[in-house]
């Protein structure tokens, strides 16, 4: 038996190890908000689910139906690329790369 919609939204930001404040931050949601949904005493929203799908890269079906895998593996496989490159790096260029990503993280806000 799978969990409520609500719950899985609970079980990625724990699993993300991430505060509600930080997840909230994250999503552009009141902290309030997100602990109604968490407590069940309110449902989540289409929009609230399509936020959690594109900033923390969980499966859609998964979190419709707690079917399948939490995160996106496609996204998992990129990541992991990005990783070994970043590892294939001197450390002047790492530094380099994490300006980079750093601007282009701003650029989003």
């Amino acid at each position: 038996m799978s969990l409520p919609t609500n719950n899985r939204i609970r079980e990625v930001r724990k699993t993300l190890g991430l505060t509600q404040k930080k997840f909230c931050d994250r999503i552009a949601i009141s902290n309030s908000y997100l602990a109604e949904i968490e407590c069940s005493s309110k449902a989540a929203s289409e929009r609230i689910l399509k936020l959690v799908v594109a900033e923390f890269n969980v499966d859609e079906y998964w979190i419709q139906t707690g079917e399948g895998s939490m995160f996106n593996k496609e996204v998992d496989e990129q990541l992991a690329q990005v990783i070994s490159l970043f590892k294939s790096l001197d450390p002047k260029l790492r530094i380099c790369a994490i300006n980079q990503l750093s601007e282009l993280a701003d650029l989003r806000k």
